[in-house]
């Protein structure tokens, strides 16, 4: 049924026929109002939801249907947590700002996991500006390193995830340090976060000054040596160094780098 419908969707989309995807909408969520809404109806639902944003169709006007307009705040309250999931994509998905103060209050009170994923994504989606808040979601996740709404993170208003940078790179969380100080690595290219990085290389413990280095490598295209020549004895650096080294569009770090080999 799933396959059929994707299919019959990506049909009416490639041949023109816009108007018929609102009834399709409609149908899925007059389905996940049901009681017995279940993970099998969630992925389905879901997934014709990335399929209509993975092509150039405007959906949005969907959330001025009534069927939708008196439902979706009886869902964003279930006891279903598969139908509050389907509700916090669902606002993403229409671009509905209506309960975007719900959505920052649940960041601090949704206490289910694969919630709590789904409600941050929509704030990150409906407020970009909201960069604190969704920093702090995302270094506290157990799973930070691989989480899939970093992408999605660093899609949010770029003046915003430099400002939070900056108030969180000398946190005392680790996780928390390391990502700010990549983040204005990669997309603040003021010189003063070669400071920012020359303190971090000075001062972290060593199991995160690596993070430091890669840094140093994102940030600039090279002039490396001066930065990383006092570290090269720190045994855990040394093959970060001559990587980052290698990367460099200056001849006196690729000279460095050949060195370092030849001391291995």
């Amino acid at each position: 049924m799933k396959t059929f419908l994707l299919s019959f969707l990506l049909f009416l989309i490639s041949a023109g026929s816009q108007a018929q995807v609102p009834y399709i909408l409609e149908k899925e969520f007059k389905d996940c109002l049901k009681r017995s809404f279940s993970e099998k109806d969630f992925l389905q639902f879901y997934h014709i939801l990335d399929s209509l944003e993975s092509v150039p169709v405007d959906f949005s006007a969907f959330k001025a249907y009534k069927v939708y307009s008196t439902s979706i705040s009886n869902l964003l309250h279930s006891v279903n947590y598969y139908q509050k999931g389907i509700a916090y994509r669902l606002l993403a998905s229409l671009k509905d700002a209506s309960y975007n103060a719900l959505l920052l209050e649940r960041m601090k009170t949704e206490d289910n996991k694969f919630l709590r994923t789904l409600n941050a994504g929509s704030v990150m989606k409906l407020m970009p500006k909201q960069t604190t808040i969704t920093f702090d979601f995302l270094v506290d996740c157990e799973d930070f390193a691989t989480h899939p709404l970093i992408g999605t993170y660093l899609a949010m208003d770029e003046k915003s995830i430099i400002k939070t940078a900056y108030a969180r790179v000398h946190d005392r969380r680790l996780k928390a340090k390391v990502f700010a100080l990549q983040i204005l690595a990669r997309f603040d290219p003021d010189p003063k976060v070669d400071e920012l990085i020359a303190e971090a290389l000075k001062d972290w413990d060593v199991s995160i000054k690596g993070y430091a280095v890669v840094a140093l490598g994102v940030h600039r295209s090279g002039n490396y040596k001066s930065f990383l020549a006092p570290y090269v004895k720190e045994a855990q650096l040394r093959e970060v160094i001559i990587e980052t080294l290698e990367k460099s569009s200056v001849a006196e770090d690729l000279v460095f780098a050949e060195q370092l080999k030849h001391r291995r």
